[in-house]
C-alpha cells in the first residue's frame, strides 16, 4: 500500500482546469482561424466594391459580412457652394461611419468638395471603420458622388477577442468550473484513497500502526538518523497480567482494554509521534527528536493514566497496568539494536514489579 500513490484534491482540481484552459486555448486558435478566413472573404468583396466605386460601376446599397459590414450609396452632388456640398457628404457618412470622428469626416467631405475625385477617411479600426469617397463628372455637366462605408459586421473580430470582457470572463469561467469540478471528483476519490490505506496500514483494534508498517517507519528513521544525526527515542510498552484480563472477562473486555490503551496513547503523545502495536498486548513507540530523559517523561505520564483509568467488566472495577522500557537512538545503531535495548529495559520493568519505567540499566550505551 505504501507504493499506492492518489492525487490530491487540489492537484486534480489543477489539472482541471489545466485541462479546461487547454480546450479555451483550442477555442479560441479555432474561432481566429474562422475569423481570419470569413474576415479575408469580406476584404475580397469590399475590394471589389471599392473596384467599382472608383469605376463607376453599380453596386448592391448594403452588403454585410459576417466580419465587415459594406454600405454603398451614390447620389448626385448638389451644385452651389462648398459648405453645402460639405454638409451632403457628412450627413450622407454620418450612418455609414457612425463612431468616426467629426474631424476626419469634415475633412474629407471638403476635399472631394473642392475637386478631389477619390478620398478615404478613417484608419480602418475595428471601433471606426473607414469611408470611401468617389466623386466623377457626369454628362449632363454635374457631379455623382459614390460613397463606400466599411465598419465591423456582425461578428466580432480575431484582434477584439482578446480585449473583449465578456468572452475573457467566458474562459475564466471554464477554466474555474473545471478546477472545481475537479476538485470535487478528486476529494471524493482522495477520501477514499485514504480510508483504504488507513485501514491497510492500521490495527484495527486499537487504531495505531500494525506492526508490519511500524518497524518499517522505525527502520527508515534509524537509516535517515544515522546520515543525518537525528535524535529520538523509542518506547517499548507492554501491558501487566493481560492474560488475567482476558481468563476472567473474557475476550471482549481484554479487546476493551487493547482500545483503551490505543486511545491513551495517541492522545498523550504528540501528532508527529508513532504508534505502533507490536504484539498481542505489546506496544512501540517512536519520539523523534525527543532525549531519553523527555521521553522517560512521556512514558510515566502514559504509565499514570492508564493506571488511573478504571475498566468496569462483569460489574466490577478492574484496573490495569502498564510496563516501559525507554531508549534512546545512538550513532551506530541499527532497528535491531534499538529495539532491543527498548526491550532489555521493558523487562528490567517488569522484574521490579510491574506498572515501571526503566530507562537506564547497568549496560547504559545511551543519552
Amino acid at each position: 500500500m505504501d507504493r499506492v500513490k492518489a492525487l490530491k484534491p487540489l492537484h486534480v482540481a489543477i489539472l482541471a482546469a489545466s485541462f479546461g484552459a487547454v480546450l479555451t486555448t483550442i477555442g479560441t486558435a479555432v474561432f481566429i482561424a474562422e475569423s481570419g478566413r470569413r474576415i479575408d472573404d469580406d476584404l475580397a468583396q469590399a475590394a471589389q466594391q471599392i473596384r467599382q466605386a472608383i469605376e463607376g460601376g453599380d453596386m448592391p446599397p448594403h452588403s454585410t459580412g459576417k466580419m465587415v459590414a459594406t454600405t454603398v450609396a451614390t447620389f448626385p452632388l448638389v451644385s452651389g457652394s462648398v459648405d453645402a456640398c460639405v454638409g451632403q457628404l457628412r450627413d450622407a457618412s454620418r450612418p455609414v461611419v457612425p463612431l468616426m470622428p467629426e474631424g476626419e469626416l469634415q475633412r474629407i467631405a471638403t476635399q472631394s468638395c473642392e475637386g478631389r475625385e477619390i478620398g478615404i477617411a478613417g484608419d480602418g479600426s475595428a471601433l471606426e471603420g473607414f469611408v470611401l469617397i468617389s466623386t466623377r463628372k457626369t454628362d449632363e455637366g454635374g457631379r455623382m458622388a459614390t460613397l463606400v462605408g466599411f465598419r465591423p459586421g456582425r461578428e466580432i473580430t480575431a484582434g477584439s477577442l482578446i480585449h473583449t470582457p465578456p468572452v475573457i470572463g467566458l474562459a475564466i469561467a471554464i477554466i474555474l468550473s473545471s478546477g472545481l469540478f475537479g476538485y470535487a471528483l478528486g476529494r471524493r476519490a482522495y477520501r477514499s484513497f485514504l480510508t483504504a490505506k488507513a485501514r491497510a496500514v492500521t490495527d484495527g483494534l486499537s487504531g495505531v500502526l500494525r506492526r508490519e508498517q511500524f518497524l518499517t517507519s522505525l527502520g527508515q528513521f534509524v537509516a535517515a538518523g544515522g546520515v543525518r544525526g537525528e535524535s529520538g527515542s523509542v518506547l517499548a510498552l507492554d501491558l501487566d497480567h493481560f492474560k488475567r484480563v482476558n481468563d476472567s472477562y473474557g475476550h471482549a473486555a481484554g479487546d476493551e482494554v487493547i482500545r483503551t490503551c490505543g486511545e491513551l496513547i495517541k492522545t498523550t503523545v504528540r501528532s508527529g509521534d508513532l504508534v505502533g502495536r507490536t504484539g498481542g498486548e505489546e506496544f512501540m513507540i517512536l519520539l523523534p527528536g525527543m532525549p531519553k530523559f523527555r521521553a522517560a517523561e512521556v512514558a510515566d505520564r502514559l504509565r499514570k493514566r492508564l493506571a488511573a483509568h478504571a475498566f468496569t467488566f462483569d460489574g466490577q472495577t478492574v484496573f490495569v497496568t502498564i510496563s516501559i522500557g525507554v531508549a534512546s537512538f545512538m550513532p551506530g545503531d541499527t532497528l535491531s539494536t534499538l529495539a532491543a535495548r527498548a526491550d532489555h529495559r521493558l523487562y528490567a520493568a517488569k522484574n521490579a514489579g510491574r506498572n515501571a519505567v526503566v530507562w537506564e540499566d547497568d549496560d547504559n550505551h545511551d543519552y
